[in-house]
């Protein structure tokens, strides 16, 4: 590879791909633009991205944003504002489909079946989903 090349892309990126992404974010974005965002989606399809922060151990290789948990308060009240924050997003884009549901994390089974479920049925019963929707999920190795 060239010299040139290298040079150009050796920089700093976010790590994720989440749109929009966070260097959009600044001081002129507040909650009026975040839900005129939204809101222009109208009944497009979109993908629902759920991030676990927790796992049952930290692993010396991982760079991702997680913690070791593994009481069941703080996994109950993290399902719960997820299905407040699905709760949220129906109020202001309704007609938003369902077209993929990626669970990432940490390690998004540390919630537990009962949780994943309640989660997932909670979306299914705020919006509607794509038939062959995609669906994958994060585990620890």
């Amino acid at each position: 590879m060239e010299a040139t090349t290298l040079a150009a892309y050796d920089k700093a990126v976010p790590r994720y791909t989440s749109y929009p992404t966070a260097a959009q974010f600044d001081a002129r974005v507040g909650p009026t633009e975040h839900a005129a965002w939204l809101r222009a989606f109208g009944g497009e399809d979109a993908t629902f991205y759920f991030h676990v922060p927790f796992c049952a151990q930290l692993c010396w290789y991982c760079a991702c944003n997680t913690i070791a948990m593994n009481r069941a308060e703080p996994l109950d009240a993290y399902a719960g504002a997820m299905m407040l924050e699905i709760d949220r997003l129906a109020e202001l884009a309704p007609e938003l489909i369902v077209g993929a549901i990626q669970w990432g994390g940490g390690t998004p089974a540390q919630l537990g079946a009962r949780r994943l479920v309640d989660v997932a049925r909670h979306l299914a019963a705020r919006f509607d989903r794509r038939s062959g929707a995609e669906f994958s999920m994060e585990i620890d190795p």
